[in-house]
């Protein structure tokens, strides 16, 4: 079962559109529920199944913003966020900020008390995963590290563009919702 990360936002915000091509908008997952159920509700509508709906179309339009129930080790929320990116990559979809960007974000995360490990407990599975994202040109010094409110690997989140916000971290922190 796949589910939305409540601790990410994309950047527009969350929309949905209904399937009478109506599209909806609110700022958080609860009340874009609140605003579909009450929509069809006031248009006579089908009530359906609005939480199952939205967090499909969202997931398909915004996979990053996603998590699979069975990911609940920082191993498996890192492997889930590169093979993301892999699938990005090979679709042609990736975009690089500049390597002063990359730079500034790289000295954020590095001193922000949510930059943890996640290759000490099963190193044969950190090198694996190492060549497998060694084609995304991850930003050396944060290699093996990972955003434990976000749950990306962070020497390949610095280097892309369009990141998911999020409330949950600092307000100093690059990805922070402003």
């Amino acid at each position: 079962m796949i589910r939305l990360n409540p601790n990410l936002v994309p950047a527009d915000g969350l929309q949905y559109t209904n399937p009478d091509g109506v599209a909806i908008t609110a700022p958080d997952f609860r009340q874009l529920v609140a605003v579909v159920t009450e929509y069809r509700r006031l248009g006579n509508l089908p009530r359906g199944n609005p939480e199952l709906e939205i967090t499909e179309q969202l997931c398909k339009a915004h996979p990053r913003l996603c998590i699979r129930e069975t990911s609940r080790t920082r191993l498996a929320r890192v492997q889930d966020y590169i093979e993301t990116v892999l699938t990005e990559k090979a679709a042609n979809r990736l975009r690089r900020v500049e390597a002063d960007e990359q730079l500034q974000r790289a000295k954020i995360c590095s001193a922000c008390r949510f930059n943890v490990n996640w290759d000490k407990k099963c190193p044969p599975c950190g090198k694996k995963l190492f060549s497998r994202m060694a084609c995304l040109r991850p930003y050396d010094p944060l290699k093996g590290q990972t955003c434990s409110q976000v749950g990306d690997e962070l020497s390949v989140a610095v280097t892309l563009r369009n990141q998911d916000q999020s409330t949950l971290v600092p307000t100093e922190c690059w990805r922070h919702k402003k």
